[in-house]
């Protein structure tokens, strides 16, 4: 069925649902669903193998409705996997085993996967009509909207250059062509009283230690430092917190390792 902009998910409503997941698993499945433009059947017959974790993200290769191979690099979806993979119930994680299955260890189903996400959209306060695929229709027209090459798309979600979809994606709106007629002459968004443009959902790199985050992070995965100037201002809260009460802090630690040494408390 034909989609129109409005059907599309924003990037607002994208992060809404994935903070509205209380499984990890269900975490994984949104992020890659956008983030990789992954059709429902790629995502349920993907196995580990199929995926390369590297400093960057993951790399996805895959080879199903076409039969031409897709490479497609996972950014933001890499913490959401990785925690996946590491809550995985069956142990040792092989290359051969699927990347997803039900709480009862069984094959996803297109209907499972789809109830689900209704779900988790409701939960978010989401009202949009929300399909497996409109995850992919959405993640290729915000590219688009983004001036991701054409080429890269093509690639990345056909697997081919040749493709004849990409027209079929690209959801402009009236918005969209306000904005590019007003970038021509010169001006700006500001400039004419109106909002911001929509919001990304980006990958979060650690400005300490490098490590690329997820989306939703506040504190790195690796060295726990702030990401956002809110879990910094946290941070230094409690850095000022610490060094305002350095004494009744260190009066404290004297009396607990006086009792530890008694053996009134055992550590």
């Amino acid at each position: 069925m034909t989609k129109v902009a409005s059907d599309l998910l924003t990037t607002e409503e994208i992060t809404a649902m994935v903070g509205a997941c209380t499984r990890s698993s269900d975490r994984a499945i949104i992020m890659m669903l956008y983030e990789g433009g992954f059709r429902i059947g790629e995502i349920g017959g993907m196995k580990w193998g199929d995926l390369t974790f590297d400093k960057w993200g993951v790399i996805a290769n895959v080879n199903f409705k076409t039969g031409k191979p897709r490479y497609v690099r996972l950014i933001m979806s890499r913490e959401a996997l990785a925690k996946w993979k590491n809550d995985y119930p069956a142990k040792p994680v092989t290359n051969e085993m699927p990347v997803f299955i039900t709480e009862h260890q069984t094959a996803l189903t297109h209907g499972s996967v789809a109830m689900q996400l209704k779900r988790l959209a409701k939960r978010a306060g989401v009202q949009k009509h929300i399909t497996p695929h409109i995850f992919r229709h959405s993640r290729i027209t915000h590219l688009i909207k983004e001036n991701v090459s054409e080429s890269v798309i093509k690639l990345m979600m056909w697997g081919s250059l040749t493709t004849n979809m990409f027209q079929t994606y690209a959801h402009l709106t009236g918005k969209d062509i306000d904005n590019e007629m007003l970038r021509t002459y010169g001006i700006t968004e500001t400039e004419t009283g109106e909002g911001t443009s929509e919001l990304r959902i980006e990958p979060r790199q650690c400005p300490h230690c490098k490590l690329i985050n997820g989306p939703m992070a506040e504190f790195c995965n690796s060295c726990g430092r702030s990401l956002t100037e809110l879990a910094t201002e946290a941070e230094d809260d409690i850095h000022d917190s610490i060094l305002k009460n350095m004494a009744s802090l260190k009066r404290f630690i004297a009396k607990f390792e006086d009792k530890v040494a008694k053996g009134e408390i055992v550590v």
